[in-house]
């Protein structure tokens, strides 16, 4: 109880002369003879803090935290640490208890969280914190953006044959998590042929007479960011010597053509460009494709235009 200047209040009268404040440990109500002594006072201003029949105590505090909210930002397919220590004005202990976010996963001990998003996720993820001190507790919302990280293109490696003097279709190969077009660029040449064609479609054709290894490498990119570097290693191998390696269809032994394994060790058939009488062919065109003078059994056919035949 506050009494202003001019008057204190006591228990049983108005003390003149000066301002007293008097506090009560426990405050149980005002006696009716010390109310007619209040009304004779000049100012009385009453404070109470109201609590329970018996009680001697403040009311409990809640725990606190710096901020009303954790708002963060982080890279797709990474991890997130997230510290939601809080304390507590009267120096309880604290527990703390997470909701579980849509697209991630939590992992850690509380109050030190880890945040994982699903693979690939981006967007934004919200969850909620709620800190306890057994008696009162706080929410703390966390929202998380999770931002398009650009990945890069993965190019693949391959291992190729080829017998010798002949030229091998190549398709350069590479995968990309974000379905972007790529584009593809050579690194290093090879040492002992030449490349043609546009990639990723391309020719390899090996030097002359060239037997052994060669290789060349790439790139592929999306736009943004670029693949490691890949290699493809090429066999280029001896056609003739009467081993079938890798790249050949057969190998007897010689180069020549008509009998049955042609000088490129591929086996002669009709549409090989090669005409082979021994095996009934009176042409070949290098198709096996009918109207063109040429049919698909590499005989000799008449072809008709505008009334002439040939």
């Amino acid at each position: 109880m506050t009494v202003s200047a001019g008057a204190v209040f006591s228990r049983r009268r108005c003390i003149r002369g000066c301002s007293t404040t008097h506090r009560y440990p426990t405050f149980r109500g005002v006696r009716p003879s010390l109310l007619r002594d209040m009304i004779k006072c000049a100012t009385l201003v009453v404070l109470l803090g109201l609590v329970g029949c018996g009680d001697n105590h403040h009311p409990d505090l809640a725990p606190e935290f710096s901020s009303p909210r954790i708002e963060m930002t982080m890279a797709e397919d990474g991890t997130l640490a997230i510290d939601a220590t809080a304390s507590d004005p009267e120096g309880r202990a604290l527990t703390y208890e997470a909701t579980a976010p849509q697209h991630g996963t939590l992992s850690g001990t509380a109050p030190l969280y880890t945040y994982t998003p699903d693979a690939h996720f981006v967007g934004i993820d919200a969850f909620t914190i709620t800190v306890s001190d057994g008696v009162s507790s706080i929410d703390i919302p966390v929202t998380i953006t999770v931002r398009l990280v650009d990945v890069a293109p993965v190019a693949d490696g391959q291992e190729l044959a080829t017998p010798m003097n002949l030229p091998l279709g190549i398709t350069l190969q590479a995968t990309d998590a974000d379905s972007a077009t790529l584009t593809y660029a050579i690194v290093d040449w090879p040492a002992h042929g030449v490349l043609g064609g546009t990639a990723p479609d391309l020719t390899y054709t090996p030097d002359a007479d060239f037997q052994g290894s060669d290789e060349f490498s790439f790139s592929a990119s999306d736009g943004f960011v670029t693949s490691d570097i890949a290699t493809i290693a090429i066999t280029v191998t001896q056609c003739g010597n009467g081993i079938t390696e890798a790249g050949e269809d057969c190998d007897d032994g010689n180069t020549e053509d008509g009998d049955g394994c042609g000088h490129t060790c591929k086996i002669e058939g009709c549409g090989d460009g090669i005409v082979q009488p021994a095996l009934g062919e009176t042409c070949d065109d290098g198709n096996r494709n009918s109207g063109d003078g040429c049919d698909a059994s590499c005989h000799t056919e008449v072809v008709c235009a505008i009334g002439r035949c040939s």
